[in-house]
């Protein structure tokens, strides 16, 4: 028998048709719609430690807003190595609080990211019951399978209604969700969901009285209702007027976001014998909140696998998606990631779709599939692999002082040798300088 309230959208996908295939693919899911869903959770239930996972992240996780301030909540769905086709999401409130700001299909559709990713929205709603907000989106994806990508952000705009001095939860109601996409056997697969991240919590702070725009400070307005309100993209994080809106990203908490890295460099798969310890440079940035580190110390793990981790604290980081991750080590050419999982080995290179997505708290962001290229040689290192990196090297080979054992010594095996060269001429025939 079908759950009482199990009410989802069987999300279809059009196999490369035209747009007239489209009109006929939505009669299809809403025909089975009901036939489906109940033939799904009758005879094909499985556990979650065995099913498909897609993960809902809310970004940012911790909000400081003021009242009558309209802020985005994004929602970033993650399928590991599965597709993404189509998601039904409800999000529960407190409408007392909170108030859902519909925005046009083609606006929700276009700040998508990546944008455009999925084709259709079915559904946009949003409604009431007794002291619970809620609101529906369902989104498709009517596109080849080549097309489909393991993970999207989706942004959601809300407004604070009045102050508070408790903090309010923006949830995702788990049950009422589905996910759908490709896993290499099914078509038409639903993911279990995880939600343990898909929640929010907001401070909401009381507005000025104001009766002109000079009372309210620099980048802020007297509003109809006589109260002091940020201008778009700017925040009052301070919660003083005095200085106005003074922030131009989302308010957070300080010391939020932290980075649990793991790294590893070219033609070292154990811990190396001269050190077990390399500094790097970090650079985490994604346009509008951006932080840069200069020696943060990376330690080989005792696996003895190559891999040099750490856990990294950014205190000047707001959470958000769109982020990339320049590192650049001792002797290796600056690397530009742009997942949280990289692979492809040393060639690997951001494509235009590829995002990083950080949250507060601890990030993930394992880089071992696509260690740095050795070759800008301490010399000093000028952003390049060239011929005096090539000259360097030579007139080291065989030298023990410790000039060239820095400049040279690739691999950290203590000596100069053939080794270090062969990794510079194979990187010569990857070549490429530093990502900036």
């Amino acid at each position: 028998m079908m759950p009482k309230n199990f009410s989802p959208i069987k999300l279809k996908r059009s196999p490369k048709k035209s747009s007239n295939f489209f009109g006929l693919r939505i009669g299809v899911v809403l025909v089975t719609m009901l036939v489906g869903a109940y033939l799904v959770n009758q005879f094909v239930y499985r556990s979650k430690a065995a099913a498909d996972i897609a993960t809902v992240t809310f970004v940012p996780r911790l909000h400081s807003v003021t009242k009558g301030e309209t802020f985005t909540q994004s929602l970033q769905i993650s399928a590991g190595e599965k597709k993404l086709s189509g998601a039904n999401l409800v999000l529960e409130y407190n409408p007392e609080y909170l108030e859902y700001l519909p925005q046009p299909a083609t606006q929700m559709l276009g700040t998508t990211l990546p944008a455009n990713y999925f084709t259709a929205r079915l559904i946009e709603e949003a409604t009431s019951s007794g002291n619970l907000g809620q609101v529906r989106v369902a989104l498709v994806a009517l596109k080849p399978d080549s097309e489909l990508g393991s993970s999207v952000v989706i942004p959601l705009s809300f407004r604070a209604k009045k102050s508070t001095n408790s903090k309010q939860t923006l949830v995702l109601n788990e049950p009422r969700c589905e996910i759908v996409g490709l896993t290499g056997v099914d078509s038409n697969h639903t993911f279990e969901i995880d939600s343990a991240a898909a929640t929010a919590k907001y401070t909401i702070g009381g507005a000025i009285s104001c009766s002109n725009d000079s009372e309210c400070g620099a980048n802020a307005n007297c509003s109809a209702q006589s109260s002091c309100l940020c201008k778009n993209n700017f925040y009052n994080c301070d919660n003083a007027w005095e200085n106005g809106c003074e922030a131009t990203s989302a308010c957070v908490a300080s010391g939020s976001v932290s980075l649990k890295l793991s790294l590893k460099l070219q033609g070292i798969n154990h811990t190396p014998s001269a050190t077990n310890k390399i500094k790097v440079k970090l650079k985490l940035t994604n346009g509008s909140s951006k932080q840069e580190l200069s020696e943060v110390e990376l330690i080989s793990s005792s696996e003895n696998n190559g891999v040099f981790s750490a856990t990294v604290d950014f205190k000047q980081i707001t959470p958000g998606p769109g982020f990339n991750l320049f590192v650049k080590a001792p002797k290796h050419i600056q690397k530009r990631y742009c997942v949280a999982t990289p692979s492809g080995g040393i060639t690997y290179r951001c494509s235009k779709d590829e995002q990083i997505i950080i949250t507060d708290g601890l990030n993930t962001l394992d880089l071992t599939g696509a260690p740095l290229l050795s070759g800008d040689l301490p010399l000093p290192q000028d952003g390049i692999l060239n011929s005096r990196d090539v000259v360097g090297l030579k007139n080291c080979i065989g030298k023990t002082d410790a000039t060239c054992k820095n400049n040279g010594d690739l691999n950290y095996d203590g000596a100069v040798n053939g080794n270090d060269f062969s990794l510079l001429v194979e990187s010569m025939g990857i070549k490429y300088d530093d990502e900036n």
